[in-house]
């Protein structure tokens, strides 16, 4: 009790003691530590946040996919980044460049740049148009026009009705607000070329303030402007095969690639390698599939259609579901449109280019279609809008230009369907024309490498065959086959021609000249593929065709005369060659004396029926003459000039001439390679005569893997060629002269049985099978078996006044020699005498037929001498 009294008695003794504390002061202390407690809070908020005390900043709706519907790009964003960050800019104002197609995500990333950027005012500005150009500045002034005064100003602009005064003041407004802000980014969209907005692009601090500016762009030669660095364009192409894989299973699925089915996952990735791989294409695909439950196979049929119905069908889904409202055909469409609408005289260039093959088209067809500073300036528009790239061959000086293959599609089915039926047809005549020229003087001229361009184009072309004629057909597969020749592709070679003749004889009187000149081809293919039965007639009928149409001494009489000349050589009938080779020389030379080419070539066939008449002294003149007219008037590289080198580095060889025979051949051999592919056969047989010499010269390691080079180069292409033959042969030889026999009568046997099975093998190639089999058995000391097989080889050409029996009476002489000496050795001098007598006969005759065939001067001739005068027979 006494404590309860004790604190009652204090409570009544403290202040205000029996009284009420005031209402109000209790209210205005609480508000007072309350305000206090906010502030405190307030000010360790800013602290931290120093940002929330800065004005909203001021950002343009940069609109984008969803996140399900959306492929981030972070590194890509980061390389915006790096660059905006560095020192390379336009004085104060940071600058990259985004280029790429339409449909590549240009716009995509620099809004999901500009979304994430802090700055004080981050705008975009669509540059398509002037027009638009101009409403994007309007809306950005409207945006800074806070205060009464200001909106007066900005409504003052707008009333003003003269439009160069006005945007001139409009711009100035912009200037000034952007000048007063800490940092801003303006997004260009789309410029077409920086001359349309260049009054309108931040230059520099003094006028804009310090900024950073981010532009999309089509043109890919935007990087060679002089206001940017190239290191600070981002080119953007397809995309790769995992992000576009991402970007299709996203949208389609709901997940990433690495979520779905396997199964899924497998017909995603098949279906993707159809499609263009641009996120516009990939996209749209995704969302059409979803949203109408369409088969792949199904969308890609109506998708190859280009049908307007598919089209709109895409656009509307497009307008539902994104905010890029223009399919891939749309793009297209709508820059085509623009291109022609522009430059009437672009619409057969872009024509031509939708009808060949897309990829490296050589821009030389162009040029021969059109002038230099049309196509040039096409060019320039079609790399603006960047449906183009240009590039270099990585062997040569030839400029090649390809196209995206979607634009092609797209650009060939609008054009077919926006085309009158007259236009059309006009325009295919006069681009077939074109480049049935084109490839004419290509053939003329031998330019294998031009040739080797333009295989895939030619193709191209002759699968758009419902819209070219019978005729068109017949020539550009006529074309085709004498391509393929060239390139040592005999089948194909034949095909085409054979197909070519069909086609053009639908219509004889207006098809003569092509069908004539097919004919020919088709007497050089089936050379090449040992079927020698047609070969003359095939020419014959040619040259009539000619002579009934042309006058006498008219180009192609030349070139077929020429043809003949050498066909005749080739089957063995080296006397019949002589004249038709001669008056093809007369004619070009007394005519056409600006034509070197086809002379040089006639003048290689003349020489070398020559050579093998064994009247070398000709041959050497006529080959020597066109290598002086090659070396004068040809380039060195030229395979004119490899081909007269080659042969009259093989007369060389014949005669002796080895140090001279090396030089030519080793240049010949230089020239085919660069000229075709490593296995093609003309290579091949460079190599083998190559090989031959060096073996002559008895540079034995320098031959072995020269001729065994030929030798798998020949029979890649035949195992029963001439050629295949003559690598066998020339082996064999070497093999004999290293002493390894077993492998030299393995390659004299395998050359033999594809001799003996074909009739129309020459005797003389036997013959010298023979006589390596012969050497091979002499080197035995198999006495016998080697006087039988140089008999036998005599016997093959005992109906022949050839050159090479020197060399089996050389042989001969050599084995009755050694048979002599033997007999001396055994004591038996009759036998010894008898022998040596026998050798001096067959010295004296090898020595007769080298003297009448060979120069005096040969090798050849001076060995036989000394070997007679040895024996007795001369001193």
């Amino acid at each position: 009790m006494s404590n309860f009294t004790e604190s009652s008695n204090a409570t009544h003794d403290a202040p205000f003691a029996g009284k009420k504390f005031p209402s109000l002061a209790r209210k205005v202390l609480i508000t007072i530590v309350s305000l206090g407690l906010v502030a405190l809070c307030v000010i360790l908020l800013l602290r931290t946040n120093p940002d929330l005390l800065a004005p909203n900043p001021i950002k343009s709706n940069l609109v984008n996919p969803t996140r399900n519907f959306l492929l981030e790009r972070p590194q890509l964003s980061l390389q915006i980044e790096q660059k905006l960050s560095g020192n390379d800019a336009i004085k104060t104002v940071a600058l990259v460049g985004i280029v790429g197609m339409g449909g590549v995500g240009k716009t995509t990333l620099a809004r999901q740049f500009g979304r994430s950027h802090k700055a004080s005012v981050v705008w975009e500005i669509n540059a398509e148009t002037h027009s638009q150009l101009i409403r994007s500045f309007m809306d950005l002034a409207g945006t800074f026009a806070k205060t009464r005064l200001q909106k007066e100003e900005l409504e003052s602009i707008q009333t003003l009705k003269n439009q160069d005064e006005k945007e001139k003041q409009l711009l100035s407004l912009v200037k000034k607000h952007l000048k007063d802000q800490k940092g801003w980014l303006l997004l260009y969209d789309n410029v077409n070329a920086f001359s349309e907005i260049k009054d309108f692009f931040p230059r520099d601090e003094t006028t804009w303030g310090a900024g950073k500016v981010i532009i999309t762009t089509r043109d890919v030669a935007f990087k060679n402007a002089d206001f940017i660095n190239p290191e600070n364009v981002i080119h953007l192409d397809s995309l790769s095969r995992a992000d576009a894989l991402t970007l299709f299973t996203r949208i389609l699925y709901g997940r990433s690639s690495y979520d779905v089915k396997p199964e899924q996952f497998a017909e995603a990735e098949k279906f993707l390698d159809h499609i263009p791989l641009f996120p516009l294409d990939v996209s749209t695909a995704a969302h059409y599939i979803k949203n109408t439950q369409i088969s792949y196979e199904d969308y890609l049929k109506e998708a190859k259609k280009n049908s307007q119905e598919f089209e709109k069908s895409q656009e509307h889904l497009m307008k539902e579901t994104s905010d890029y409202m223009k399919t891939r055909y749309g793009v297209i469409v709508s820059v085509i449109d623009r291109l022609i609408q522009g430059k009437p005289e672009f619409e057969d260039l872009l024509f031509l280019l939708c009808v060949m093959d897309s990829q490296q088209i050589p821009k030389d067809v162009l040029y021969h279609y059109k002038d230099k500073d049309t196509v040039d300036k096409f060019i320039q528009m079609m790399r603006t809008y960047s449906l183009m790239t240009s590039q270099a061959s990585q062997d040569s000086d030839t400029q090649f230009i390809s196209l995206h293959r979607s634009m092609q599609a797209i650009c060939l089915s609008h054009l077919l369907q926006s085309l009158s039926p007259d236009r059309k047809v006009a325009m295919i005549h006069s681009i077939s024309s074109s480049l049935e020229g084109y490839m004419k003087k290509v053939l003329d001229t031998e330019d294998c490498e031009k040739m080797k361009t333009v295989i895939s184009h030619w193709e191209a072309i002759l699968g758009h065959a419902p819209l070219i004629s019978d005729t068109t057909q017949g020539a550009f597969k006529g074309q085709l086959g004498a391509i393929y020749f060239y390139m040592a592709d005999y089948k194909k070679a034949k095909q085409n021609l054979e197909e070519s003749q069909v086609l053009l004889n639908r219509d004889y009187d207006q098809n003569f000249e092509r069908i004539a000149r097919g004919l020919s081809d088709l007497a050089k293919v089936d050379q090449e593929l040992g079927q020698f039965k047609e070969i003359i007639p095939q020419l014959e009928k040619s040259l009539n065709i000619y002579k009934k149409h042309f006058q006498e001494n008219h180009v192609y009489i030349a070139r077929t005369l020429a043809l003949l000349g050498n066909m005749y050589k080739n089957i063995n009938k080296f006397e019949q060659a002589i004249e038709p080779l001669e008056k093809s020389i007369f004619i070009y030379k007394t005519y056409y004396p600006e034509n070197f080419a086809e002379r040089v070539q006639a003048m290689v066939f003349l020489g070398n029926a020559y050579r093998n008449l064994g009247q070398f002294v000709k041959a050497k003149q006529a080959l020597e003459e066109g290598l002086e007219l090659s070396q004068q008037k040809m380039s060195k590289d030229s395979i004119g000039a490899a081909r007269i080198q080659r042969m009259l580095g093989l007369l060389c060889v014949n005669v002796g001439y080895y140090k001279n025979a090396e030089a030519l051949l080793v240049q010949s051999t230089l020239v085919y390679k660069k000229m075709f592919s490593k296995n093609h056969p003309d290579v091949g047989e460079a190599l083998l005569i190559l090989g031959h010499c060096y073996r002559c010269m008895g540079q034995h390691e320098k031959a072995e893997p020269i001729l065994k080079d030929s030798l798998r180069i020949c029979l890649l292409h035949s195992e029963t060629s001439l050629n295949t033959v003559w690598a066998f042969l020339r082996l064999s030889e070497l093999y004999a002269a290293i002493g390894n026999y077993e492998q030299a009568h393995d390659c004299c046997e395998r050359s033999l049985k594809i001799i003996n099975t074909h009739s129309d093998m020459s005797r003389i190639n036997l013959a010298l099978a023979l006589i390596i089999k012969g050497e091979i058995c002499l080197s035995q000391n198999d006495y016998d078996n080697a006087e039988k097989y140089f008999q036998d080889s005599l016997d093959s050409l005992k109906h022949q006044k050839h050159p090479r029996k020197h060399i089996i009476f050389e042989n001969l002489s050599d084995l009755y020699l050694k048979k002599s000496e033997d007999a001396t050795t055994k004591g038996d001098a009759q036998q010894a005498a008898d022998h040596k007598i026998k050798a001096t006969d067959y010295i004296k005759q090898s020595f007769e037929i080298a003297q009448g065939h060979l120069p005096p001067d040969s090798p050849h001739v001076a060995r036989i001498a000394d070997k007679m005068a040895k024996l007795g027979g001369v001193t």
